[in-house]
C-alpha cells in the first residue's frame, strides 16, 4: 500500500509540475523587437521614442526616421543656400518667417550622382523628388495651414562623393 501511495504522490507531483512549468509570467517573456526613432522631426514635438519594428514603416511614411534625432542646430534663414553634406542623410531646418498656408520656391542641384530631397512641414511630407534624381530643378512647394514657421529638408545621398546644393527661398507675403 505504501508503494502505491508513493507512486500516486509522485504521479500527482509530476502532473502538477508540468502545469507549473507551462505557466510563464508575461514579464519573463522575451521583449518585443523595438527600435528607437526620431518622432516628428523638425517640429516642436520632436522627440525620440521606442516603437515596434513592425510600426517603423508607418512612422517613416510621415517623416519619422530610425535612430536618434539630429542635434538641434539653429535653422537656416530662407534665401540661404544649403551645401552638400556628403554621403548619408542630411537634415536641415529652414526658417520661413511665417506660418502656413503659404508657398515658397525651392531650387536644387543634385549635380552628377543622384540624391533624394524631401521637405516636411510639422512632420508631414509636403514635397519629394520621388526618389533619387540628378540635375537641377526649381519647384513651388505649397505649405498647408499650421503653426510652425519652419520647414525641414532632408537630403538622402546614397553614394560616396556626392555633391548637392539647394535653396529654400522666402515666401512672398502678399
Amino acid at each position: 500500500m505504501r508503494a502505491k501511495t508513493s507512486m500516486l504522490l509522485t504521479l500527482v507531483a509530476l502532473i502538477l509540475g508540468s502545469f507549473l512549468t507551462i505557466a510563464v509570467p508575461a514579464s519573463s517573456a522575451a521583449p518585443a523587437d523595438k527600435v528607437t526613432i526620431c518622432h516628428k522631426p523638425g517640429t516642436s514635438a520632436e522627440n525620440e521614442i521606442s516603437v515596434s519594428r513592425n510600426a517603423l514603416p508607418a512612422h517613416e511614411a510621415h517623416g519619422d526616421y530610425e535612430g536618434a534625432c539630429a542635434p538641434v542646430t539653429p535653422p537656416l534663414a530662407c534665401n540661404q543656400m544649403a551645401l552638400s553634406g556628403g554621403e548619408g542623410t542630411t537634415t536641415t531646418v529652414h526658417q520661413l518667417g511665417i506660418t502656413g498656408p503659404t508657398s515658397f520656391q525651392l531650387t536644387y542641384d543634385m549635380v552628377y550622382q543622384p540624391d533624394q530631397l524631401e521637405v516636411f512641414y510639422e512632420g508631414t511630407l509636403i514635397y519629394t523628388t520621388g526618389g533619387v534624381v540628378s540635375g537641377t530643378n526649381t519647384v513651388t512647394v505649397n505649405v498647408p495651414a499650421g503653426t510652425a514657421t519652419t520647414v525641414t529638408v532632408t537630403v538622402s545621398a546614397p553614394e560616396a562623393g556626392t555633391v548637392w546644393s539647394y535653396t529654400v527661398f522666402c515666401p512672398v507675403i502678399s
